[in-house]
This record gives structure tokens, sequence and C-alpha cells, in this order.
């Protein structure tokens, strides 16, 4: 094996290691959002800081244009009033909107991160050829994925 296929495994275990557990935090993280609820904000430059509130499968980031009184601030407290999964104003999948010049905001379901980070981790090992049988046993593993993420998504 030359030095350079050597250093594309290397940077390949150390991509897959990477996400790997960025996914494995993310569901964590996920799992926990039911049960607490978690907001807080760390200060990234002078004058910006980037705030966050996670709650009931869904979080909220947004990056505000304007000065942070501590460099980072974090509130937890435990989820007491039942929450209506189908209700009508329930935050969506994913949605950026821009206040321009305050602020910019992202909604995200925690279940959409932990998916996102699982295929990073996963895609450096894909095979560069498919066989028939191989995208179908493929199809029918993400139709689960799918089918099951959407049941707790629309049970909890």
């Amino acid at each position: 094996m030359s030095r350079f296929q050597s250093s594309l495994r290397i940077l390949r275990l150390a991509n897959s290691l990477l996400f790997g557990v960025l996914c494995v935090a993310c569901i964590a993280w996920w799992v926990r959002s039911y049960w607490y609820a978690d907001d807080g904000y760390i200060s990234t430059i002078p004058g910006e800081h980037t705030a966050f509130s996670s709650g009931y499968g869904r979080m909220c980031v947004w990056f505000e244009h304007s000065a942070a009184t501590e460099w980072f601030n974090l509130h937890c407290r435990p989820l007491t009033e039942p929450h209506d999964p189908n209700s009508e104003n329930r935050i969506p999948i994913v949605h950026l909107k821009a206040f321009w010049p305050t602020m910019t905001r992202l909604y995200v379901a925690h279940w959409f991160l932990a998916v996102a980070t699982g295929f990073l981790a996963l895609a450096p090992w894909l095979p560069r050829q498919i066989s028939l049988r191989g995208m179908m046993i493929s199809v029918m593993a993400v139709a689960v994925l799918v089918a099951t993420i959407s049941w707790i998504d629309r049970t909890f």
C-alpha cells in the first residue's frame, strides 16, 4: 500500500469516527429533548453570539449580531406541560429565516441532524459499484429508517 493510500485510509477512519461520535451525540440529545428543554448561548466573536433552544424533538439555533453579557450560558429545565405532536404550530423539520441585520434563525429536527451525521460517517465506506440486489436492500433499509423516524416524530 502506498503512502497516499494509507493517508486516505486514515482520513476515512478519522471522518467515520468524528461523524459517528457526532451521530451518537445527536441521538442522545434527540432522546433527551423529550424530557428536558435546553437553551443557552455562546459568544463566538466580539459583537456576535449564537443562541440555541431545544425541546420536543426540535431545536432552534439563531445567530445574533449583538454582544452577549457572558461568553457561555446554559439552562436546562424538565418539560412538564404536555405537547401535542400534531398541533398546527409545530416547529417545521428544517426552516431557515434571516431577519437582517439583527439575526438569522434556523429550525431543525434532531432526527435530521442524526441522519445527516450518520450518512456522513458511512459515506466514505460506500462501494463504488452497486448491484441490483444491494440497491434493493439499501432502498428497503432507507424506507424502514424513514418510516420509523416519521412514526417517532408524529407520535411523541
